[in-house]
C-alpha cells in the first residue's frame, strides 16, 4: 500500500504567483517607450515674444492634456507628444498649466520682443495631491518624452 502525505505543501501556487508577478512586471516595464519630439526654436515674430511649452512625461493615472494659461486666459493644450508654440506680447506675464483635480503652480515670466523662451510643464506627486509645475528651460532642438502604450495613441 502506498502512503500519501496530505501534509506536504503544494508548490504550484507559489510558482504560479511568482510567474504571475514576473509577467506583470514585464508588462508594466514593456508598456512604456521613450520618443524624441522636435522643437522648432525659430521666432514666430520680430515684434512679439515666442513661447514654447512642452511636457516630457505622461501623467500617471491621468489620460488628458494639460491646459496652458497665460495671464488667466487659456492659450492652448499640451501633451507628452504635442508641444505648444505661441506668440505673446512682450512684458511681464503669469503662466501655468492646469489639469482638473491637481494644484496649479503659476510662475512669473518676463518676455522680450523677438526672443524665444522655452518652458517645461510636468506633474509632481505629493503624498496627498499632485501639482502641475511649469519651469523655464534652456533652448533645445528636441525633448525626450515617455509614452505609455496602454493609453496613448
Amino acid at each position: 500500500m502506498e502512503f500519501i502525505n496530505y501534509h506536504k505543501p503544494y508548490k504550484w501556487p507559489l510558482r504560479a504567483l511568482f510567474y504571475f508577478a514576473l509577467l506583470g512586471s514585464l508588462l508594466i516595464v514593456g508598456c512604456t517607450s521613450a520618443i524624441r519630439i522636435p522643437l522648432d526654436g525659430a521666432p514666430l515674430s520680430n515684434n512679439l515674444s515666442t513661447v514654447i511649452i512642452w511636457m516630457d512625461q505622461k501623467p500617471r493615472l491621468i489620460n488628458q492634456d494639460v491646459n496652458i494659461f497665460i495671464d488667466g486666459s487659456e492659450v492652448g493644450k499640451i501633451s507628452a507628444k504635442v508641444p505648444l508654440k505661441i506668440s505673446v506680447n512682450p512684458g511681464h506675464h503669469r503662466i501655468h498649466g492646469s489639469i482638473s483635480g491637481l494644484i496649479d503652480r503659476a510662475i512669473e515670466i518676463e518676455l522680450k520682443p523677438g526672443k524665444v523662451s522655452f518652458y517645461r510643464t510636468y506633474i509632481k506627486w505629493g503624498m496627498w495631491a499632485g501639482s502641475v509645475y511649469t519651469t523655464h528651460t534652456e533652448p533645445s532642438a528636441y525633448y525626450d518624452s515617455v509614452i505609455h502604450k496602454l493609453h496613448d495613441n
